[in-house]
C-alpha cells in the first residue's frame, strides 16, 4: 500500500486540509508536505502520529478501503463527544442482540 496515497484519500474523505492534518498529529507541516509532495516514505512513528491525528489506530489505515460505510463509522465515531460514543455503541449491541434473538427465533 502507498501510505502517502492513503493519506491524500483520507485527507480527501475527511474534506481535511494538510494543515488540519498536521494540527490533529501534532506532527510538523513540512513532514507531510514533505511526504505527499516530494513521495518521501513516511516512518512508523509519523504514520502512527497521523493514524491517530485522524482517529484511527494504524491497523485501521491499512486496512481494505472497500466498505465506505465502516470506513465513514471510523471518521464520525471520531467527531463526536464521549457520552455520544457510548450511546451509539449501546444502540448498537442492542440492535445486534435484537438480531441474534430474531435468528434464534427463525431456527426454533
Amino acid at each position: 500500500m502507498d501510505a502517502n496515497k492513503r493519506i491524500t484519500e483520507l485527507l480527501a474523505l475527511r474534506h481535511w486540509s494538510i494543515y488540519r492534518l498536521c494540527r490533529e498529529a501534532k506532527i510538523n507541516h513540512s513532514t507531510i508536505v514533505n511526504m505527499i509532495h516530494r513521495n518521501n516514505l513516511p516512518t512508523v512513528a509519523t504514520l502512527t502520529l497521523v493514524s491517530a491525528g485522524f482517529g484511527i489506530s494504524l491497523p485501521q489505515f491499512f486496512a481494505e478501503r472497500d466498505d465506505p460505510e465502516r470506513q465513514s463509522l471510523f471518521f464520525q465515531y471520531h467527531d463526536v463527544s464521549p457520552a455520544q460514543r457510548e450511546a451509539v455503541l449501546h444502540l448498537m449491541e442492542v440492535m445486534a442482540s435484537t438480531n441474534q434473538y430474531q435468528k434464534e427465533q427463525a431456527v426454533a
